[in-house]
């Protein structure tokens, strides 16, 4: 029987803290990407580029936090491998999303917005 981890917000917690080397690995590559995206600002907006350099990297992220859990801690992964199934689950769907929004046109969007609100704070 699936035990459902939704139902109690402890349960969730408990299997968070289960795989706690994906999320480390995952959030080091995230920051890692998007730093590296943002210092090379390829959409001109510090959050975009910072947010997709994040997006693209967490796959790998996964990936290598994936190995090192099944590594060193086999039972747990066998324990936990619905909750881990569902992290692989977001990260592909976080891709997919990031890969098809419109992100050029949503920075020009931010930089036009950003532009008419210092021209309307100038003094007359």
């Amino acid at each position: 029987m699936i035990k459902n981890i939704f139902r109690n917000p402890f349960n969730f917690f408990s299997e968070l803290f289960a795989v706690w080397r994906i999320l480390l690995v995952v959030t080091t590559a995230q920051l890692i990407g998007g730093g590296v995206s943002a210092v090379f600002s390829y959409y001109g907006e510090f959050f975009i580029d910072f947010w997709i350099g994040g997006v693209y990297s967490t796959p790998v992220g996964f990936a290598l936090g994936y190995l090192w859990q099944r590594k060193v801690d086999v039972n747990k992964h066998e324990k936990h491998k619905q909750f881990i199934a569902l992290m692989g689950v977001i990260t592909i769907l976080l891709l997919l999303f990031a890969l098809f929004f419109p992100l050029k046109e949503s920075a020009k969007q931010i930089k036009r917005s950003e532009s008419s609100e210092s021209i309307q704070q100038i003094p007359k």
